[in-house]
């Protein structure tokens, strides 16, 4: 297939090229294509009709494919007198390219990647090309103009002292009209001196000058206007202008640069690229996702090697750092588009963590790769899956109540309050946007303060203690609007022990009785209302006379010296929550309800045999009877006591969603929402799912524990305990299937090593892919059973041969509860499965009282316990042992499993 350029019209397309497979090299008669581009004697090309062509230059030419494929064409001669530009297949074979054809298509493939196809059209395969330098309206005709673009608009005297300085490996002799220059230097012709003394101009040292403060630019300065970013990136442009002053030659310095005599060591100016470039980051997505995210290129981070990118797709400001970039130095995003305005930006700050790197930084010039993967993409909500440790750059363990940005990004001058963000302190409320929608809030809070008597103002006793106050301020989503919070709690850390507090203790509901009433309420159909009060902590007495100072803002007059003596709990005390739950206690027994002996936070009265159950989490309350009159007149009760609030039928508890469906008789219980803000915080919200909880290829230990310092230090960064956490209230709720492998990961949390926290994500793709998953509550046709499966796992612990045990007990054909932890070294099977059910007699000695107290479980009926151990005979021994056996208490039937 050799072209004939006398077949070629000389009114071609210049975005078409033939496929030539007689071309030994690219050739290209349009100049304005070339990038990098040399000018030198390059000699000349023979064509087909035996002419001779001189070859007037040498580039790279970047083009992209009607597929979006983009292809750098390196060494590309520059022939003028061709008609046409000319493909060589030779030229792509060696780029690891090869050509399929048939049925009038040529196909371009790199492995099983078609990268571009060319259509037969007169006998000859052409395929048409876009053109990146041409969407940026400027092209770079040559390494001067690339370097002097990418310093800044850095003059010829200061390139060639950069390349005295071996800075520059090229010696640069001109350099071409730049209009950017002219825009953004041009200044008056200079005056003389004024001779006359009172003249406002400075003419000796010291001598008075007049000026101003600039800011922001409305002009091109030192990178011109040639990025075509918004004016707000003013700030991003000077950082930038001063990071390329200081690694420029500098008059005063003799030529030096202001970075090398500071540093006093070499500076490399190969990671520079031109400001508002494109660059694209590397992110780590599934095998069907894009590997990278166009962004837009607008500085250098200050303290970490890496690139600043503003992620211009994507709603806000959103700026990450990365050093695994691609740059296309030819194009500049914000000059094919008209830019938006500020106002039409969601200010939306996203900072992602960089890793830090002594690495050299080895990019190169126009398109090459970064060796390392920095996090480029997502906050908040964020869709990148690392799958190594090395991607994870969570610095600290553990959340802070106070989240600050770290001093690396104090350069961001993108950084814009939030109207709608939460003030910190008294006087942030007051600096705020809103701060009249806060100042009303502190007004409300300080009224329902005051119409509870909380305290009273009293002369400051001498030699005492005095409790400082704070404001906390809070945004709360109300039916889809937003209401704004203040609450005034006491600095109870400043509280002493036997003086200003004693006990502290106060009881909430256990997870597994919420469960056994939502048992009940679905196999029943009761009605289930749920409540909640408001200021709860502010309703109980205090024992102890606690004096706090006058809250901020709101200090008396009339007596701005006086304390306020406190006659209610207030929150942050020690004892505010117990005694609020002594109040609410003793108000309960005014009605005439029972306190259960066997969870305290459980509360219940008969009426005409009609039950009303009330489950108590501190300020949360869930109310089940079957007769909506008896929960009207509770509801009723509470609101003249308490400030309640009534929140209808149960929707959610305790981080738990309720979903009932009354013509079936279910409830489901499941916490998908909390799965997925899991999933989030820890980037895997799109890792590929897996089956199990724990692959039985995790053969854990104590030995893959990290043993040098650099390993303990690599997984420093790796928030182990914090995702463990995570998943272990997961599991304590409404997850069973993971409570094995929860108890098998917790065992490494103050040593985990690499394989601990690959098991973990393990864990955290099969969450992925069953977030749904919950427990369900139904009509049983059994009946009120309580059923028991328990199972031990012999010496399995391979650092301490202990024993796993493990059950699990259902109330109605539902989960109701269940364990799965390790306790002693069992010296056979038999005494592990021995010690597995005196646990689980243990619990279910406790449903059972549970049960029998609110009168759903008699004597006459049995509790089913199945032992699942590999022959009889430890069934045997257990059903004649006197203290386990059928005769004991509680009733059980013991089964013996194969």
């Amino acid at each position: 297939m050799i072209s004939d350029i006398n077949n070629v019209q000389s009114s071609v397309n210049m975005h078409e090229w033939l496929i030539d497979s007689g071309c030994s090299f690219h050739m290209s008669p349009y100049k304005e294509i070339f990038s990098n581009y040399k000018t030198d004697n390059f000699g000349f090309v023979a064509m087909a009709n035996e002419k001779l062509c001189g070859i007037k230059g040498l580039g790279d030419v970047c083009v992209t494919f009607d597929n979006g494929y983009t292809l750098t064409l390196k060494n590309v001669r520059h022939v003028p007198d061709l008609c046409h530009n000319l493909m060589s297949c030779s030229a792509l074979e060696e780029e690891g390219l090869e050509g399929r054809w048939g049925r009038g298509v040529m196909k371009i493939m790199k492995g099983a990647l078609n990268v571009f196809k060319a259509e037969r059209k007169r006998n000859l395969y052409m395929c048409s090309v876009k053109y990146d330098c041409f969407t940026a309206s400027v092209s770079v005709d040559d390494k001067a103009s690339l370097w002097h673009r990418r310093l800044g608009h850095i003059s010829l005297k200061g390139l060639d002292l950069l390349h005295k300085n071996g800075l520059l490996p090229d010696k640069f002799k001109d350099l071409n009209f730049c209009d950017d220059c002219v825009l953004g230097k041009q200044h008056k012709v200079h005056f003389p001196a004024s001779p006359y003394p009172n003249s406002p101009t400075s003419n000796d040292i010291l001598d008075y000058v007049h000026a101003d403060v600039w800011g922001p630019s409305n002009v091109e300065t030192h990178g011109g206007n040639n990025s075509g970013l918004p004016k707000f990136f003013w700030g991003e442009a000077l950082l930038t202008a001063a990071y390329l002053v200081n690694r420029s030659p500098s008059v005063p310095l003799l030529g030096k640069t202001p970075e090398c005599v500071w540093s006093k060591s070499d500076i490399d100016l190969s990671s520079l690229r031109i400001f508002g470039c494109a660059a694209f980051a590397l992110v780590n997505g599934n095998k069907l996702d894009p590997r990278s995210q166009k962004c837009v290129f607008i500085g250098y981070p200050e303290g970490v090697k890496g690139y600043r990118l503003w992620v211009r797709d994507q709603p806000g400001l959103r700026v990450v750092i990365s050093r695994n970039v691609v740059f296309n130095e030819s194009e500049f995003p914000c000059l094919t588009k008209i830019p938006r305005t500020e106002e039409e930006y969601n200010i939306e700050l996203t900072f992602n963590k960089v890793e830090e790197t002594n690495e050299d930084n080895q990019q190169g010039e126009g398109f090459r790769e970064e060796t390392r993967d920095i996090e480029a993409g997502q906050t908040n909500r964020n869709s990148e899956n690392p799958e190594h440790i090395d991607n994870y750059s969570l610095a600290r363990d553990r959340e802070r109540r106070e989240r600050r940005i770290p001093s690396r990004f104090r350069d961001f001058h993108l950084a814009l309050n939030s109207e709608d963000s939460e003030p910190t302190s008294y006087d942030d409320a007051l600096k705020s946007p809103k701060s009249e929608f806060w100042i009303k809030a502190m007004k409300e809070e300080m009224k329902s303060l005051k119409d509870n008597k909380t305290w009273v103002l009293v002369p400051k006793p001498k030699n005492t203690s005095i409790v400082d106050s704070k404001w906390i301020f809070k945004l709360k989503n109300e039916n889809d609007s937003l209401r704004y919070k203040a609450r005034l709690v006491a600095k109870g850390f400043t509280q002493k022990e036997g003086i200003d507090y004693t006990e502290i203790f106060s009881p909430v509901v256990k997870y597994t009785t919420v469960r056994i009433i939502l048992a009940l309420t679905a196999h029943f159909d009761w009605e289930l209302k749920q409540m909640d009060v408001k200021t709860a902590f502010l309703h109980g007495d205090l024992d102890e006379n606690i004096y706090m100072a006058q809250p901020c803002g709101f200090i008396d007059n009339r007596n701005p010296e006086h304390v306020c003596l406190l006659k209610k709990s207030l929150y942050g005390l020690k004892q505010s929550p117990r005694q609020w739950n002594k109040k609410f206690d003793n108000f309960m027994k005014t009605l005439m309800f029972h306190k259960s002996a066997y969870d305290p936070c459980l509360y219940f009265k008969f009426v005409n045999n009609a039950p009303i159950f009330l489950v108590l989490y501190v300020d949360d309350m869930l109310i089940a009877s079957p007769d909506l009159s008896m929960i009207e007149k509770l509801q009723n009760d509470l609101r003249k006591t308490f400030e309640m609030k009534d929140l209808g039928n149960a929707k959610k508890i305790l981080g738990m969603t309720i979903d009932r469906d009354r013509k079936t008789s279910s409830i489901f219980l499941n916490q998908k929402a909390y799965v997925i803000s899991v999933l989030e915080k820890f980037s895997m919200i799109n890792a590929k799912s897996s089956s199990v909880p724990l692959a039985p290829h995790f053969q854990l230990s104590k030995d893959q524990s990290p043993k040098s310092d650099s390993e303990k230090k690599l997984m420093e960064k790796v928030p182990y305990s914090n995702a463990i956490g995570s998943v272990m209230y997961l599991m304590v709720c409404t997850r069973p299937d993971i409570a094995y492998a929860v108890s098998c990961l917790s065992r490494y949390m103050s040593n985990a090593g690499p394989p601990h926290w690959e098991a973990l994500k393990w864990l955290l793709r099969y969450l992925s892919g069953s977030a749904n998953t919950g427990i369900k509550f139904s009509r049983s046709s059994k009946g009120v059973n309580l059923v028991g499966y328990v199972d031990s796992n012999y010496a399995n612990d391979r650092d301490s041969r202990k024993s796993t045990t493990s059950y699990i007990f259902t109330l109605c054909g539902s989960c109701i509860s269940w364990k799965s932890q390790q306790n002693i070294v069992a010296l056979s099977t038999t005494e592990a499965e021995y010690i597995a059910t005196t646990e689980a007699f243990k619990e279910a000695m406790w449903l059972e009282g549970l049960l029998k107290e609110i009168g759903f479980l008699n004597n006459k009926e049995l509790v089913s316990l199945s032992l699942q151990v590999p022959h009889r005979r430890p069934a045997m021994m257990i059903a004649r042992d006197p203290y386990l056996g059928p005769g004991s208490s509680p009733q059980v039937l013991v089964q013996g499993g194969e």
